[in-house]
């Protein structure tokens, strides 16, 4: 232990701490040691359990799906700590931690780190500093790559076949629900393609459908997949725009779509996070809430969403007709949802009608 203590107080802010409060991180703390390129953490769907202290080589943060020979987003050196934000936040870490040469770590159990912090000033000090460190960096490079995409042309009138970058998880139609959703949870994903002989999209299963289809159906699991997946999916070709996929995603609430070739062959799935790179505001969410607001109280409170989503785009340079017709598309959404909930309030009138738009809303 006291081996111990004396490289912690190499560093801060453990040279800075009381000495009741080190001996108890050190008794506290299991030292393991991971050999070059092995993994201390990965990316998962549960909240980060254990601080990790590096006692000796170094920690290489990296994507979670980063190749080979990619360079690491950051590096860790003797006596820095990870992933302090993860275990803060309550949530799961985003990225992955893999040892460059043979590297010592200090284990600490979340309760304990956060005892910790609760009773060592200067240890609470030091990871709010970090926290707020890191969050400069992740301004700071936003802020660059948004410079940068502003320079370059950015405008949805990209074909589609451009963006497909991933080849996409597919079943066929007689497999299992079980051996499914086994490669869905291997392959850490929300959805599948369901193909055909011909490797043609018949369907697309959903963590949605999963709920309402299996869960709550007590689906048996042997059952072929095709019989809970969504039927006839939507589909583009891929000579499409970008433009013409984020119509389609807005106007269904979807937020991926299948992309074919000139033979129906799936060529790959597009998302919404491929065609709006720069977005905070989800076209897809925006719309989708919009045809599903309870209120015009609710409606209107969307204003300042779409206020944002259409300067994102002004700035991710999409051009302006492409951004007029997704503000009639909103708006049109905007407009039918009222008049649904004024006929639900006041009953239907006594004879058909049409809406008609003028001026500036036509």
């Amino acid at each position: 232990m006291s081996d111990l203590i004396s490289t912690l107080k190499a560093h801060a802010p453990f040279n800075q701490m009381a000495p009741e409060h080190l001996k108890q991180l050190a008794r506290q703390g299991r030292t393991l040691t991971l050999q070059d390129g092995e993994v201390a953490i990965t990316k998962s769907d549960t909240p980060a359990d254990r601080l990790f202290i590096v006692l000796s080589g170094a920690i290489d943060g990296e994507r979670p799906d980063a190749k080979e020979q990619e360079p690491p987003l950051w590096s860790l050196s003797e006596g820095e700590l990870f992933p302090i934000g993860a275990l803060l936040g309550d949530r799961a870490t985003r990225n992955r931690y893999r040892a460059r040469g043979e590297s010592t770590l200090l284990a600490l159990e979340k309760s304990d780190f956060m005892d910790l912090i609760h009773h060592s000033p200067p240890f609470s000090d030091f990871c709010s500093r970090r926290i707020a460190n890191l969050l400069d960096q992740a301004l700071s490079k936003s802020r660059a790559q948004t410079a940068q995409q502003l320079g370059q042309d950015n405008a949805l009138d990209t074909p589609i076949e451009r963006l497909l970058r991933r080849t996409p998880i597919t079943a066929g139609t007689d497999e299992s629900l079980e051996n499914a959703l086994t490669i869905m949870r291997r392959e850490n994903i929300g959805s599948m393609v369901i193909v055909d002989e011909a490797h043609r999209p018949v369907g697309v299963f959903t963590l949605r459908d999963l709920l309402s289809r299996v869960v709550l159906e007590r689906f048996d699991l042997s059952r072929p997949i095709r019989e809970v997946a969504t039927a006839n999916p939507v589909t583009l070709p891929k000579s499409a725009f970008a433009f013409e996929a984020a119509m389609v995603m807005a106007d269904h609430g979807f937020h991926h779509l299948c992309i074919v070739d000139e033979t129906g062959v799936l060529a790959g799935v597009i998302s919404e996070g491929d065609l709006f790179s720069l977005q905070r505001v989800s076209l897809a969410n925006l719309s989708r809430a919009i045809q599903k607001a309870d209120s015009v109280e609710a409606l209107s409170a969307m204003r300042t969403d779409i206020q944002t989503l259409i300067g994102q785009m002004i700035a991710g340079g999409v051009q302006i007709d492409q951004i007029t017709q997704i503000i009639t598309l909103l708006n049109d959404h905007l407009t039918r949802r009222i008049i649904d909930l004024i006929i639900a309030q006041r009953g239907q009138p006594a004879v058909a009608f049409s809406w008609l738009s003028f001026g500036s809303e036509g």
